[in-house]
């Protein structure tokens, strides 16, 4: 279709329950140059309940993002927005290649089977990603239409004009593609503060899944198992955690649950691409996210999956020419945002 979008920027919006964060890019370029960046704390359960309801919360924090939060400036009337993996299903369905003129009604049926919300209330869209001579493999995502009507509505509550609407764990996955290796297969695991996403990348997200297990966990578990204050035990997570040291026993031993947690759901995800999708080995581990920064987590986790395990730094592949950078912490905010962001809105415009 013709464009009546400006192309000047490409504007991502990222909608999550623990904050919002926004990043704007010059287009056209291969190394991305940043215009502009903003981000803002979200009271998680006030987000959630304005993910499905219409109560302005999520509009009012819009408006203080780009009015007092934002960094630079863009020029553009539109944005690709992310919402939480957590709100949505993907998978890859491997399907019989004499089904393909009827595929709209194939993937009816597989929805129907597989995912726990009717049809009816679904937004859908899928894409064939490769066949052969008996198969199609066809990536499928999938959201319930009252968040996706939602995210429409708050954009435009501020006159920025939603074009796409995906999984936060997609953009993760472009990034890592555009940033990290992301040619091999790759097990990502992003730890958020109230929750993980777990997806395996092999040049799309074949599978993901979510469970309710964040940073916010981690520093909980400290605090609870040496009695100490939720301040004390953030500094000691980020510090000491898996490290060697003199409290080395006592953190792994407080960290162990929720770390379990995040293992045992990284296990069935595996067994699920390679037993249902019939995928290939996993050849590397990449850890994204505001959980990441648990010290010695890579290496733990290596032992543990007897994988290479590395926590990604994309942001020598970005550009913020007279922008002042975020700070260490504050940076890993973005990196979802910047995910989607770098989209080229010509190829979006143009589908």
């Amino acid at each position: 279709m013709k464009s009546f979008f400006k192309i000047k920027n490409t504007v991502g919006l990222n909608i999550g329950v623990n904050d919002l964060t926004l990043m704007a890019f010059e287009s056209g370029r291969n190394k991305p140059k940043i215009l502009a960046y903003s981000s803002l704390k979200l009271d998680s359960a006030k987000a959630k309940s304005s993910l499905e309801n219409q109560d302005g919360y999520l509009e009012e924090q819009l408006r203080t993002l780009l009015t007092k939060n934002l960094v630079g400036k863009f020029d553009a009337n539109y944005v690709f927005v992310t919402i939480p993996t957590i709100n949505t299903f993907s998978r890859t369905l491997q399907l019989p290649i004499k089904i393909k003129n009827d595929l709209a009604n194939a993937i009816d049926l597989e929805v129907e089977q597989y995912i726990p919300v009717p049809r009816a209330a679904l937004g859908i869209s899928y894409e064939i990603i490769n066949q052969d001579a008996e198969n199609l493999n066809v990536s499928l995502s999938a959201a319930p239409t009252v968040i996706l009507d939602r995210v429409i509505q708050i954009a435009r509550s501020v006159d920025l004009e939603p074009i796409l609407i995906e999984p936060s764990m997609n953009s993760i996955a472009r990034l890592i593609i555009n940033t990290e290796k992301g040619n091999l297969n790759t097990l990502i695991i992003d730890i958020e503060v109230s929750y993980t996403d777990i997806a395996i990348l092999d040049k799309v997200v074949r599978v993901s899944s979510s469970i309710e297990t964040g940073a916010r966990h981690f520093t909980q578990a400290i605090s609870t198992h040496l009695n100490i204050s939720p301040e004390k035990a953030q500094q000691l997570k980020v510090l000491s955690g898996f490290s060697k040291g003199n409290l080395q026993d006592k953190l792994t031993e407080a960290l162990r649950p929720p770390m379990d947690n995040i293992l045992t759901e990284i296990n069935k995800i595996v067994r699920y691409n390679t037993d249902r999708l019939g995928g290939q080995s996993i050849e590397q581990v990449i850890v994204v996210g505001n959980g990441s920064n648990i010290a010695g987590l890579s290496d733990f986790l290596t032992n543990k999956l007897r994988l290479p395990v590395r926590i990604a730094n994309p942001w020598q592949d970005f550009n913020f020419s007279k922008l002042p950078r975020p700070n260490r912490v504050a940076i890993s905010r973005y990196l979802i945002v910047a995910g989607v962001a770098w989209l080229d809105p010509k190829e979006v415009l143009n589908d």
